[in-house]
């Protein structure tokens, strides 16, 4: 249903929008799926970032990170900064952990103790 959702309004112009999302709305009330479009809704925002090549990213430091900073992450590992989930996490002890496109870059301090401990 996310697909459809998204190829349904992808090409509508601004003042067709409205129409197209209350005809979409129709079939699932019609169809009896109101309690589905929660995941409707994420279905739809996933089809459509990989449709248009956005690559939504998780990045995990121990302190906000200024926007030189969060620009300079976003090109270094190719992600859309503006998709971006910032989470502040004091217990990583430093570094950054970054997560994007199934893949997760675990530069934290924390971690780097951890393999320490290991082959000790």
């Amino acid at each position: 249903m996310g697909k459809i959702l998204y190829l349904l309004t992808r090409d509508c112009q601004k003042k067709d929008l409205d129409k197209a999302i209350a005809v979409f709305l129709n079939l699932v009330v019609t169809q009896q799926m109101k309690a589905k479009i929660p995941y409707i809704v994420h279905a739809f925002m996933q089809y459509a970032q990989k449709a248009e090549g956005v690559i939504p990213a998780s990045v995990t430091t121990t302190f906000p990170l200024s926007e030189k900073q969060k620009k300079e992450l976003a090109k270094t590992f190719s992600f859309d900064e503006g998709m971006s989930k910032e989470v502040v996490d004091p217990s990583i002890l430093g570094g950054v952990i970054v997560a994007f496109e199934g893949k997760r870059i675990d530069a934290s301090f924390r971690s780097a103790l951890n393999r320490m401990a290991h082959q000790l």
